[in-house]
């Protein structure tokens, strides 16, 4: 035991069970100086994280420990002392390090052996009585690929050493592995352990019955050659499947090539990355596929790469990863980004690319990359121009380094066409509610009341979105003033974005629903208001009272979707209905507006809701689990109406539709091809979009005509391709590491614009002071919190209407101002690290700097530095 130990096996074996006692074996260990001060500068820097305090510690402990104490035993010791008595840590040791040492070392001399069995005791043999009496194992080389048992010599040309003759290990492959693991902060993750990973065959396996067809053979035989690339194919053609037959036959030709090759599977959304790790280890069952979504530490990419050939993730958790040093796209060779049409402007999977493109231009290592779609889309192009949708399309493969460019079917098109059935699609002209109905009539005219106090004109109309944006611009003219009369003027136009939503509601929805967002009103709920917000409040309890008595009108939107399900469920009752809307809000209307429905149960209608997970930490929603029970029934049979938001437009396994609706729902090419590919059940299949605006029903148009320009780019050879593409690939990358090389620039001058000890917040509805922004700590990159005790008496708290309970982070209570009980953001608990801590909304202040508004629209995007905590 007096030899020197590795950092991965302090990491596989002793911090597990010596994390929470990091301190203090950092004293055993004489880290630092006597007073314990580095330690205390290691728990400031990575208090975040005990775990990466412990690595720290040890790093540290590697760095400064004299040679002759840099042993097992000495480890041993300081954890045996009666102050730690970390036991545990001890037997990890004993039962793992020496066994893994002898098995792989091959022997040792004969004083070592004796003086490592005197020392251990009966839980450490002999490597003599070690092949007697453990059973065979089997050891996979990582380098060579080739299968030894316990008995047998590795090659030593395959193996090196680290200093010590008795740390001879496999060497790692190329890629950060080969840099030297910093001792003054958290390791970079340790070469992959011989043991992790067992000799396998990554043939793929089907189903029963189930074959690969011919389109899926074309569209993946890029991929198989290695190249970098884009497969664009329908909604259900099978493209996960496509993925898998590259996915395999690269782990199958590192294998033949003594290669240890990694894969990255990259999806949007948390729901899409439990799917497709479940259909990739289908697909391929003997290899390892593990699924890293969430804030869980325990879960993240850099635990789980050494051990598993496949990681699926959403781009999001790898692009936190890679920003911290954690991870890169280096140790991976081969990337596939799911639903690729995503990578765009600021986007997450556009984040990993340009990281890619900068690794390129730095002449490294790097990964095959794959992108999946149902459409790339044809760019910003109201007059179909052909130039510009080739323009947004080389861009796109520019991003994605598709150096092979975009793969269509061809050569098996018709076969493509008998398994994937297109629905015939309709635009239904819906007529809109009147305007002299008296719930719009009332509404207006307080609305006019309102505009006529503060000299307001608007062209639109009331219930329009551009209305609103004018109001919302008047409003945040006059954040920050202090001025009695600029606060009345909010109130004013607080009231009136709430009767635009109110109008905007009705106009899609029914009475009660807008009737619940006048109740709703931020007016009604302040606890403490001025005599002028009191007349406000008056007001519009007047007009609550008016409108509970007047006559119900019913949509004629909603009487169309309602004749168009009855209709369908008469004719097949065993029909699959998807119904999209726009928002939340519309989806639980909608949910219980069909529940509601006397032909409902008549015709055995049983509808299912979805709508997106918490937006962050202060948003609100469907969990995971929720919406996965809502899909499963959907599959199951057990519904057979789903009422869902954009979210199941893309990717997410859902039975092929008889009827697809999307209610008032227009947004681009990619969704109007994404969501009508969920109509495409065997016979006769319906895709509808009820609309009432002229201008939605042009944009529809308008989409139909941008898809079809896309395929006739694609298919009829207008794409460049080869040398001509490549280059064209070349200019583009060139051009974006300009511009993120000024980005940089300008967002890190953003940042030094105002001193944070200038900055101010204010509580957007009373203005009390809130905090100051140098009170303000970054926790875990996304949660921006008031450690001081001050701030707490500013707030109260209240139970959570919607807690939240994860690993990572509990979400308990509602944290409101006191003063007039405008909410504020929410108190977090963090269980593996103990803290406790408001977490503040950005919207739910006013931000002023020396008296002065300044606009802070989210916090990534301040204009003053906060610091990490």
């Amino acid at each position: 035991m007096a030899q020197k130990p590795k950092r991965k096996d302090i990491t596989k074996y002793v911090k597990p069970h010596a994390t929470h006692k990091w301190h203090d074996l950092g004293l055993e260990l004489n880290v630092g100086d006597e007073d314990g001060i580095a330690l205390d500068e290691i728990r400031e820097k990575y208090r975040a994280d005990k775990g990466d305090c412990f690595d720290c510690m040890i790093g540290k402990w590697f760095k400064e420990a004299d040679p002759s104490q840099l042993t097992w035993q000495t480890l041993i010791d300081c954890m045996s002392s009666n102050g730690l008595q970390l036991d545990e840590a001890v037997k990890a040791i004993h039962e793992n390090v020496f066994g893994a040492t002898v098995s792989l070392a091959g022997r040792k001399s004969g004083s070592e052996a004796q003086d490592t069995s005197t020392t251990e005791g009966p839980s450490c043999i002999s490597h003599a009585d070690d092949l007697q009496h453990k059973p065979q194992e089997t050891i996979y080389n990582v380098q060579s690929a080739e299968v030894a048992s316990t008995t047998t010599t590795i090659a030593t040309e395959q193996l090196y050493c680290d200093g010590d003759a008795s740390e001879v290990r496999p060497k790692p492959r190329g890629g950060t592995n080969d840099l030297p693991i910093a001792v003054d902060g958290p390791p970079l993750p340790d070469e992959t352990p011989t043991e992790s990973l067992q000799p396998i065959d990554y043939t793929l396996v089907l189903d029963k019955g189930k074959s690969i067809r011919g389109y899926q053979t074309e569209l993946a035989q890029p991929g198989i050659e290695g190249k970098n690339y884009i497969v664009v194919a329908p909604t259900g053609s099978g493209k996960t499947l496509v993925a898998a037959l590259v996915i395999s036959h690269h782990l199958q030709t590192g294998k033949e090539k003594d290669e240890m090759r990694k894969v990255v599977f990259i999806v949007e959304k948390r729901p899409l990355a439990q799917q497709q790790t479940k259909e990739l280890q289908r697909f391929i069952p003997a290899a390892q596929v593990s699924c890293c979504i969430g804030d869980d530490t325990n879960n993240s990419i850099k635990t789980s790469i050494d051990s598993h050939h496949i990681i699926v993730c959403t781009a999001g958790k790898l692009l936190d990863e890679q920003k911290c040093g954690r991870i890169s796209l280096s140790d991976f060779s081969l990337v596939v980004f799911d639903e690729c049409h995503h990578t765009r402007k600021n986007s997450p999977y556009a984040g990993l690319m340009i990281r890619y493109i900068q690794m390129k231009s730095e002449k490294a290592t790097l990964p095959q990359v794959m992108g999946l779609t149902a459409s790339p889309g044809a760019g910003d192009n109201p007059t179909l121009e052909k130039t510009v949708t080739i323009d947004h399309l080389v861009k796109l493969c520019a991003l994605m380094d598709a150096t092979n460019g975009i793969k269509m079917v061809r050569t098996n098109k018709r076969e493509l066409e008998e398994h994937t059935n297109k629905p015939n699609y309709n635009v239904e002209n819906s007529k809109e509610r009147e305007s002299n109905e008296p719930f719009i009539v009332n509404v207006m005219a307080l609305m006019q009341e309102l505009e006529r106090k503060v000299s307001f004109t608007c062209p639109f109309n009331r219930w329009s979105q551009k209305y609103e944006t004018q109001v919302q611009q008047k409003k945040l003219a006059l954040e920050g003033s202090t001025n009695p009369t600029s606060r009345n003027f909010i109130r004013i136009y607080d009231l009136l974005r709430c009767l635009y939503r109110a109008l905007e509601v009705y106009m899609d929805l029914q009475y009660e629903d807008a009737m619940s967002v006048l109740y709703d009103s931020s007016i009604r709920k302040l606890k403490v208001a001025n005599e002028f917000e009191v007349k406000l409040r008056t007001s519009l309890n007047s007009l609550l009272v008016e409108l509970k008595g007047i006559a119900r009108v019913e949509n004629p939107q909603l009487l169309k979707v309602k004749s168009t399900l009855e209709e369908q469920f008469v004719t097949d009752p065993q029909s699959k209905v998807m119904l999209f809307v726009r928002t939340k809000k519309h989806a639980s209307s909608i949910f219980n507006w069909v529940k509601s429905l006397p032909t409902a149960e008549q015709l055995g209608i049983h509808p299912r809701m979805v709508v997106g997970q918490e937006a962050g930490i202060t948003g609100d929603g469907m969990t995971q689990a929720e919406q996965e029970n809502s899909f499963q029934s959907f599959r199951d049979g057990i519904s057979n109406l789903l009422v869902v938001t954009s979210i199941a437009e893309e990717g997410i396994d859902i039975p092929a539709c008889n009827l697809v609706i999307r209610y008032k729902h227009v947004s681009n090419e990619i969704a109007k091809a994404q969501t009508l590919g969920r109509a495409r059940a065997t016979g006769k299949s319906e895709g509808y979009t009820i609309l009432s605006s002229p201008s939605k029903q042009n944009q529809e148009v308008m989409n139909g005509e941008l898809l079809a320009l896309v395929d006739t780019i694609l298919l009829d050879a207008h794409f460049p391709t080869g040398r001509i593409l490549r280059k064209k690939i070349e200019k583009e990358q060139e051009m974006f590491l300009k511009k993120e090389e000024c980005d940089r620039a300008m967002a890190n001058e953003k940042k030094s614009t105002y001193k944070v000890e200038d900055v101010h917040l204010l509580c957007s509805t009373c203005k009390t002071p809130a905090c100051c922004a140098a009170d303000i700590r970054v926790l875990h990159g996304n949660c921006y919190v008031v450690p001081s005790e001050e701030f707490q008496g500013k707030i109260n708290k209240i139970k959570h209407p919607k807690p939240l309970y994860k690993l990572a982070m509990n979400k308990t209570h509602k944290i409101l101002c006191k003063t007039c009980g405008h909410s504020w953001g929410n108190s977090c608990i963090w269980p593996q690290s103990g803290y406790q801590f408001p977490v503040l909304s950005c919207k739910s202040f006013t931000f002023v700097e020396k008296g002065n508004p300044i606009i802070v629209k989210k916090w990534s995007a301040a204009p003053f530095d906060i610091q990490t905590y």
